[in-house]
């Protein structure tokens, strides 16, 4: 099914049809996925990345040739093909030009707006510990890990608070206890009452005494973090702390504009498979286990981005653990 076929069917509670997003990272892994499945739900797209091939290595045997040949397309051509919008942007992330460009393709693309951005790109150097790392690995890694993510974090959020509030898909239905049940046995679902920023919410929304806006959100920030920003990984003393300081990173902008209705949320993954894991030694990866029985992948962490993107109106500072259940232990 295109990606056309497949949003043009959706209910608004579910459409992110009207949205516009920037995944940085864009060309493989976890940004690749996130990016695809975006578009799929109606989103235009910015794919930002250092360029627009993607990064993994092609798979061999008969069985897998379709899937080759999805890997000799660019994130935005497959997307293009499918029936969907988005277009390639060059950025490199450390730097704060590639960022205004990158930036005002979007605000273009959406008409006005940008509404989602995830903050994916990043890199990884498996030292074995601080004593094997040089001063460069650290620089490069949180030049790309940490300064990226806090430019682009900048100049979206001051774009974001110039927006009008605008209700999230997942604000355009009543709650279910709200309706009757000839309602509930029907076809036909309501949807809420537009949330007009001139207008009152109803009385289920929570609104606080004083507050003379309409329910919504100016826009959603998502940085993808890491497990590591939790807890110590086995020798990548440079790369957690990167990731310990996108966590935090989080919290304080969450925080800070919290009532400018601008939302600020990171997802933190285990050991997925991806771009990012091909060339783990396989000593490394011996000492990486995941309780659940298998590993996630890029698949995973991008319908993670979808539920702060869409589902989630009232979350913002929140850190999701994505990670098969390894930090339990």
């Amino acid at each position: 099914m295109s990606f056309a076929t497949y949003f043009s069917a959706l209910p608004p509670s579910l459409s992110l049809v009207g949205y516009t997003a920037i995944v940085t990272g864009s060309s493989s892994g976890i940004g690749r996925q996130t990016a695809l499945h975006l578009a799929r739900l109606g989103a235009a797209v910015v794919c930002a990345d250092l360029q627009p091939a993607p990064l993994q290595e092609r798979q061999a045997g008969a069985e897998q040739q379709e899937k080759q040949d999805c890997y000799d397309l660019a994130t935005h051509e497959i997307i293009q093909r499918a029936g969907g919008t988005a277009q390639f942007v060059q950025c490199n992330v450390t730097r704060e030009e590639d960022w205004q460009r990158t930036i005002a393709a979007a605000v273009e693309l959406g008409g006005g707006r940008l509404d989602i951005l995830v903050n994916n790109a990043g890199i990884a150097k498996f030292s074995g510990g601080i004593l094997q790392e040089t001063l460069e690995m650290y620089d490069q890694q949180m030049a790309v890990n940490v300064r990226g993510v806090f430019i682009g974090t900048k100049l979206a959020l001051a774009q974001m608070v110039t927006q009008a509030p605008r209700a999230l898909p997942a604000d355009r239905e009543l709650d279910l206890d709200e309706m009757s049940p000839s309602e509930l046995e029907g076809s036909g679902a309501r949807l809420r009452p537009a949330y007009e920023q001139d207008k009152p919410t109803p009385a289920t929304s929570g609104r606080l005494e004083g507050d003379t806006g309409g329910r919504g959100s100016r826009g959603s920030i998502i940085n993808i973090g890491s497990l590591h920003g939790f807890i110590g990984g086995p020798g990548e003393a440079a790369y957690g702390a990167s990731k310990g300081a996108i966590v935090n990173l989080t919290r304080q902008v969450a925080g800070d504009y919290a009532s400018e209705r601008v939302q600020v949320n990171c997802i933190c993954p285990g050991y997925v498979d991806s771009a990012m894991t091909l060339n783990v030694p396989p000593a490394l990866a011996a000492k990486r286990p995941t309780p659940w029985p298998h590993r996630g992948n890029g698949r995973d962490v991008a319908k993670s981005v979808i539920y702060f993107a869409r589902d989630s109106p009232w979350s913002t500072g929140t850190v999701l653990l994505l990670d098969g259940g390894t930090s339990a232990r």
